[in-house]
Parts: C-alpha cells; sequence; structure tokens
C-alpha cells in the first residue's frame, strides 16, 4: 500500500514540474518580455520628448534622432534598427500637437504646397 501510494506521489510530482517547465515558466518568461518592452518603449518616448526640446529650430529631424539614438545607448537599450526606427515615429506620433486637424492648417499647408483649393477637400477627408 505505501508503495502504490509512493509510486502515485512520485507520478503527480512529475505532472506538475511538466506542467510548470511547459506551461509556467515560458509564461514567465514572455511576462519579463513584455515589461521590459514597455520598459524601452517609455524609455523611446522620454528621449523623443528631450529631443524635442532640445532642438527646436527648422529642420533639426536628424539632430533629433542622433540625440535620440545616442540617449538610448547610454542607457543600454539595445534593438534591431528598424524597430527602433517604429518606436521612434510612434512616440513622435503621440507628441502634443504634431497631428492637427484644424482645417485652416491643412489648407495653408496644401497652399503652400500649391494644392488647388478644388483638391484640398480631398485632402481633409483622407486624413
Amino acid at each position: 500500500m505505501i508503495d502504490s501510494l509512493n509510486v502515485i506521489v512520485r507520478i503527480v510530482t512529475l505532472i506538475i514540474e511538466t506542467v510548470l517547465a511547459c506551461v509556467l515558466i515560458p509564461w514567465i518568461k514572455s511576462r519579463v518580455k513584455e515589461k521590459d518592452f514597455e520598459n524601452i518603449k517609455r524609455w523611446v518616448e522620454v528621449a523623443v520628448e528631450a529631443a524635442e526640446q532640445l532642438y527646436k529650430y527648422e529642420g533639426g529631424g536628424v539632430d533629433k534622432k542622433a540625440y535620440v539614438l545616442e540617449f538610448l545607448a547610454r542607457a543600454g537599450i539595445e534593438l534591431d534598427a528598424d524597430s527602433l526606427d517604429a518606436l521612434i515615429e510612434a512616440a513622435v506620433f503621440k507628441l502634443p500637437g504634431y497631428f492637427e486637424l484644424d482645417g485652416d492648417v491643412i489648407a495653408a499647408e496644401a497652399a503652400a504646397e500649391g494644392i488647388p483649393p478644388e483638391e484640398q477637400r480631398e485632402i481633409t477627408v483622407k486624413i
């Protein structure tokens, strides 16, 4: 009887260990990666906001990006170039005032680019 109980306990223990190894540990690792990714996203947002404050002159995009990349490198953020570019663009897009739907602003920009007024309506609809 004790031998049978001992075998059952061992089998249950093996099942629990298998579930932990196959399910719980990968889940924990994925959660850590998600938290790391959220942390990286936040650092990118901080770097972009700082660059926007430091380089307010017209055409400073190259300097801003260089600052962001240097800032992230000093913070120990390592990511492939495409992912980093996408995160930077997403952070820039979230900046206040980046995307305005004011019709006057759109019309003024369209006129500056030489777009006739009849085509400007199409621009405002697409946005």
